[in-house]
């Protein structure tokens, strides 16, 4: 899995980066124009990565071999890229709590933040954005229907209605800092995202211990209504 750079290769094969580099390198000068061999490359990248996610089961207990699993261990290659690629930049990542967590979710998947923190330690920081209540936009459990509004209230159990009910305003935490014991106890984290049933949703929750999933954590008192981003011409979009 992982792509034409990551499959493994016989001692008697060429490694398969150089191949790419090489076939890209040729087609860029039969288009004309050499320095296209970097675009070329990337392209072949993304192209390969979404193949191997899409050839991949979707039930969580394959484990690693799982779309999950895959998902996650392809950010977190892409995220390292970027660092290699620029080792004195700050890269942002912007993704579901649950991914950004340091542990697993789901049935036992190790989630992008768990590789984040194994692969770079201290340099990784884990924010967690929270909201009180608001809405969002996500779609069914049809991968081709269109996003629409789900509303969400502040409620009682959850870690975000604690937050939200707990003090007024936007704030955040530095959890290294903060030594609530709760922070440091279960609690209940929602876990709806992108594909959300209808009503039921609001039911959603997972086990979170906030101490140990995250660095830090903003909270929103809430969250401003979600605008839909329009497609481009150049992206095929209408």
């Amino acid at each position: 899995m992982g792509g034409p750079e990551s499959r493994s290769h016989g001692c008697s094969h060429p490694a398969p980066a150089r191949v790419l580099r090489q076939r890209a390198e040729d087609l860029a000068r039969y288009l004309g124009d050499p320095a296209d061999a970097d675009d070329l490359v990337e392209h072949a990248r993304v192209l390969a990565r979404a193949a191997d996610l899409a050839t991949c089961p979707l039930d969580q207990s394959a484990g690693e071999e799982s779309a999950y699993a895959v998902y996650d261990r392809l950010m977190a290659d892409a995220v390292a890229r970027l660092i290699d690629d620029y080792p004195t930049a700050n890269v942002m990542v912007w993704a579901h709590n649950g991914h950004l967590a340091k542990g697993t979710y789901g049935d036992r998947i190790i989630a992008l933040g768990n590789r984040l923190s194994q692969r770079y330690g201290d340099r990784d920081y884990g924010l967690a954005l929270l909201f009180g209540r608001g809405s969002f936009l996500a779609q069914g459990r049809r991968f081709d229907s269109p996003p629409v509004r789900h509303r969400i209230g502040s409620g009682r159990r959850s870690v975000e209605a604690r937050f939200a009910n707990g003090m007024k305003g936007n704030y955040s935490i530095d959890l290294a800092l903060d030594d609530d014991l709760w922070l440091h106890a279960q609690q209940a984290q929602r876990s709806f995202g992108a594909h959300v049933p209808r009503f039921v949703y609001r039911l959603h929750t997972a086990p979170l211990v906030p101490a140990e999933e995250y660095h830090g954590i903003a909270s929103l008192c809430a969250r401003p209504a979600p605008t839909r981003c329009r497609r481009s011409r150049n992206e095929g979009g209408p």
